[in-house]
C-alpha cells in the first residue's frame, strides 16, 4: 500500500470545533490537522500545556508566561480516516491528539465543545494554538 501525502498549504483555518472525549483518566482534544502542521506539533513526542482560566495554550515552544500552570503532554497519532486501532501510523499524515491529566484541567470535562484557535507568531510570543472552553467570555 503507498503512503498517500497529504499537502500542507501555506494558510490555515484560524478556528475549529470539537468535542472533548475521556480516555483512561485524562481528557482527549483531537488538535485540528492543519494546526497540527502549521504548529509543528507533528514533528515533536511531547507538547506544552497552559492553563489560562478557561482556556488552554498549546505550544511545543516556550511561550514565557511564568505566572500560568504549564504542564507536558504526550502528543498521539491516530489512523487518518481509517481503523482506529491500527498500529501502522505514519507522523506525517495521521491525525494528531493529546491526553491531559483531569486534575490539571478541572474546568474542561468530557463532552464540551471547545474551539481551537491558530494563532500567529509575534514578536513577543511564538505561534501556538489556543483552546477556548464555551464558558470563555473573551
Amino acid at each position: 500500500m503507498r503512503l498517500r501525502i497529504v499537502p500542507m498549504t501555506e494558510t490555515v483555518d484560524t478556528s475549529s470545533k470539537s468535542v472533548i472525549r475521556s480516555e483512561d483518566n485524562n481528557l482527549r482534544f483531537d488538535i485540528p490537522w492543519d494546526m497540527v502542521n502549521i504548529v509543528g506539533f507533528r514533528w515533536h513526542d511531547s507538547l506544552r500545556v497552559i492553563r489560562d482560566d478557561h482556556k488552554l495554550l498549546l505550544s511545543v515552544l516556550p511561550l514565557h508566561r511564568p505566572e500560568l500552570y504549564e504542564h507536558q503532554t504526550p502528543i498521539k497519532f491516530e489512523k487518518r480516516s481509517g481503523w482506529k486501532k491500527s498500529k501502522v501510523l505514519y507522523r506525517e499524515v495521521d491525525n494528531v491528539y493529546t491526553l491531559i491529566d483531569k486534575e490539571f484541567i478541572p474546568q474542561f470535562s468530557e463532552g464540551d465543545e471547545v474551539e481551537f484557535i491558530y494563532r500567529k507568531e509575534t514578536e513577543s510570543e511564538e505561534r501556538h494554538v489556543e483552546v477556548k472552553h464555551p464558558n470563555c467570555s473573551s
